[in-house]
């Protein structure tokens, strides 16, 4: 099983979808957004959760991680 710094990588290289952690101090929490390219190859946010508090930086990567293989699902089912 891939860990989850190969897989952000994987994400990030093969198909331009960047992972972008945060750290909240104040409440001692992890946020994060997805951006990447669009169809028409702009760049841009494809997903923001930085109103979602995860309390450890394991979870908030594992919820990034399983939102890049629905996006790219979305992607291929587009494609069919």
């Amino acid at each position: 099983m891939p860990t989850q710094s190969i897989l952000q990588r994987w994400f990030r290289e093969l198909h331009c979808i960047h992972i972008n952690p945060r750290h909240r101090p104040h409440s001692q929490t992890y946020c994060y957004s997805l951006s990447g390219k669009y169809q028409d190859e702009n760049n841009g946010d494809l997903l923001s959760k930085v109103f979602v508090k995860f309390p450890t930086y394991e979870e908030m990567m594992d919820d990034a991680l399983d939102e890049c293989c629905r996006i790219l699902e979305e992607k291929r089912v587009n494609l069919s």
